[in-house]
């Protein structure tokens, strides 16, 4: 996340000092459980330079939900997985109250988003 933001910065001013620096000036940036990382200015400032961000938020894994939310925000948009494979895109507060709670920190491993992932390509017809 911050790599892609520093790259889309860099694009935004237009580009770096060294002639040999790439400049991508509209990076795609995916993450898998990815914790809080910036204050509610942060965020907004990452959305505009980075909007193509995709957070993928496996069931219940409590990573995503760290630090507390009273200083610290997500960036970019969720893609919540659930046990079955299945992808939710936008998620309603109370869809968020009704779901298990994201409190497995087994969730958070590597494995356990390749199953999920795994799961969500046989959903939408993938072959292997």
């Amino acid at each position: 996340s911050l790599c892609a933001l520093d790259l889309a910065s860099m694009g935004a001013s237009g580009g770096s000092t060294d002639e040999a620096a790439p400049v991508l000036r509209d990076p795609t940036v995916f993450t898998f459980g990815s914790p809080r990382i910036g204050n509610a200015s942060f965020r907004s400032v990452y959305n505009v330079l980075v909007p193509s961000t995709f957070r993928i938020v496996g069931g219940r894994d409590i990573v995503p939900t760290l630090p507390p939310s009273i200083r610290y925000r997500q960036m970019g948009r969720e893609v919540w997985l659930d046990d079955a494979g299945e992808l939710t895109f936008v998620m309603s507060w109370a869809m968020r109250h009704i779901l298990p709670p994201r409190d497995c920190v087994q969730h958070h491993l590597m494995s356990s988003y390749f199953d999920l992932l795994w799961k969500a390509f046989r959903r939408t017809g993938g072959r292997e």
